[in-house]
């Protein structure tokens, strides 16, 4: 049996020996270097809902019992 020849996709005549393909965009549409890529993502320090929620439930609250007082957790509290 004959092997048949393994020919990839067809290139352009400007992109032959420049990597350009899936996952390697051409150099002119690569992020520049120190640049992002989501300029309008999460901001540093913002929180998602289970950090506040535990903060929330962290924080010491002043209980009294019957014969002390003291700060407990929201979370303790009773």
């Amino acid at each position: 049996m004959s092997r048949r020849k393994q020919s990839g996709p067809p290139t352009a005549k400007g992109n032959q020996g420049d990597g350009v393909g899936y996952g390697r965009p051409p150099r002119e549409h690569q992020f520049k270097p120190g640049q992002s890529g989501n300029k309008n993502g999460r901001p540093k320090g913002s929180k998602n809902e289970a950090t506040i929620i535990n903060e929330i439930l962290d924080r010491k609250i002043p209980s009294v019992t019957t014969a002390r007082r003291g700060r407990s957790p929201c979370s303790k509290a009773s």
